[in-house]
């Protein structure tokens, strides 16, 4: 990723932060801000991030005051076999919203497969004259039509009713077991949907059972222990979108398998926070060359002392998969000379970067849960450096490495093992 001009903000419409741009003076000169999810060059976004989707538009939501005569722009460049896809993907946003609106660019991806993709995002039209004061803040910026075939019935919708209770298709409960033993039927239709007709709800039934915890209310699209089960799903890298509802003391819980036949090749198990009103939650995906997705849903969260919160109520409404680029970023400096490699590595990788002035220096690596795995503080010398670290104890699979240097990021990215 590369910044410039651009500044963490906690004007957001959810999470944390946002990103704000902002055309600036640097040696009395008007430059526009600008942040990059890709490689960059001397004549802008020269490299992608690996990526094998196929998405239809680039969503998110901004507020901003453009000044007269400029356009803050909106970039999007594929690439196929290391070659740009002669594409048309320049979007400008002009005007002032001084509240966030939703800005939805329909894309053009060329007529064959692409491997890589990069974003560019500015406060003002670089490539005319940018004016001094043109903001932006861009928050929740992700691509939409990620699948030519999305997961099925995941808006639930679609519903099965067998003279004794509904089932929601696609999607497998434990009702018939709680009726047999003469219990509540944990799983519902609801109509109390965040959009359309129907959501799934799902009352949490914890049980103690072959020395561990289970929820009769789970839901899920599998058999445990049954290959084959599940949804397609063939990307290495994507985020599980739904939105939900939990009435509970505690939190409820999202488990996600990948599978390539018999073998797990990716896992998430997530928790999520009580909320009265429908909330969105992201969670990332990542596996290697998975062919099947596994999920799971619960009102009861699972921990290590099994689970507890029976009697808790969660909804689940408008799941999809959806790429996301992480907007919510610090401060960094122009690295037109950073480069990391190899990527894919194996025991080393080497990264070259320039810093401004003498620095203390950080190169961490991130699982994709966001989970720390190494680190290496260094000193950085006024201009041109190269670090390396050892990888040989990492497994295969995907990281985001992060270079750092006194609060500020200056690089970060995705690797691949």
């Amino acid at each position: 990723m590369f910044q410039l001009g651009s500044k963490e903000s906690t004007d957001k419409t959810q999470g944390m932060y946002s990103v704000k741009l902002e055309n600036q003076t640097q040696n009395s000169k008007v430059e526009t801000g600008v942040v990059v999810f890709g490689r960059t060059g001397n004549q802008g976004i020269d490299g992608g991030l690996p990526y094998n989707g196929a998405p239809d538009s680039i969503v998110g939501f901004a507020k901003y005051d453009i000044k007269n005569t400029d356009a803050g722009l909106v970039m999007v460049i594929v690439w196929a076999g290391g070659n740009p896809v002669p594409t048309s993907n320049i979007f400008m946003v002009t005007g002032t919203s001084n509240g966030f609106v939703r800005l939805a660019y329909k894309l053009d991806l060329g007529t064959g497969a692409v491997d890589s993709i990069g974003v560019g995002l500015t406060s003002g039209n670089f490539m005319a004259t940018p004016v001094l004061g043109s903001t932006i803040i861009w928050d929740d910026v992700h691509f939409v039509g990620i699948n030519a075939t999305q997961l099925p019935n995941t808006d639930f919708e679609n519903w099965t009713n067998n003279h004794l209770y509904d089932e929601p298709d696609s999607w497998l409960t434990n009702n018939a077991d709680a009726l047999s033993s003469k219990e509540n039927i944990p799983v519902e239709k609801s109509n109390n949907a965040h959009a359309g007709n129907y959501a799934l709800k799902t009352t949490a039934d914890v049980k103690f059972y072959n020395s561990s915890y289970y929820d009769l209310g789970a839901v899920k699209n599998f058999h445990y222990n049954t290959v084959g089960e599940g949804f397609n799903f063939t990307n290495n890298m994507d985020t599980l979108v739904f939105w939900y509802k939990l009435n509970s003391s505690d939190s409820g819980s999202v488990t996600i398998n990948l599978r390539n036949g018999s073998n797990y090749v990716g896992f998430t198990q997530l928790n999520f926070p009580p909320s009265v009103n429908w909330t969105e939650f992201k969670a990332p995906l990542a596996g290697l060359n998975p062919t099947k997705i596994e999920i799971q849903f619960s009102a009861a969260k699972y921990n290590l002392n099994g689970m507890q919160q029976s009697g808790s109520v969660l909804e689940i409404d408008d799941m999809a998969l959806m790429s996301d680029l992480t907007v919510g970023v610090h401060e960094i400096y122009n690295n037109s000379n950073f480069s990391v490699f190899p990527n894919p590595f194996q025991n080393e990788i080497f990264v070259n970067f320039n810093a401004n002035a003498t620095s203390n220096t950080t190169l961490k690596i991130y699982s994709i849960e966001g989970k720390l795995l190494q680190s290496k503080s260094f000193t950085a010398n006024s201009g041109n450096n190269q670090v390396s670290m050892s990888t040989a104890d990492l497994s295969a699979g995907f990281y985001e490495y992060v270079l750092s240097s006194d609060n500020a990021i200056l690089a970060s990215g995705k690797l691949t093992k």
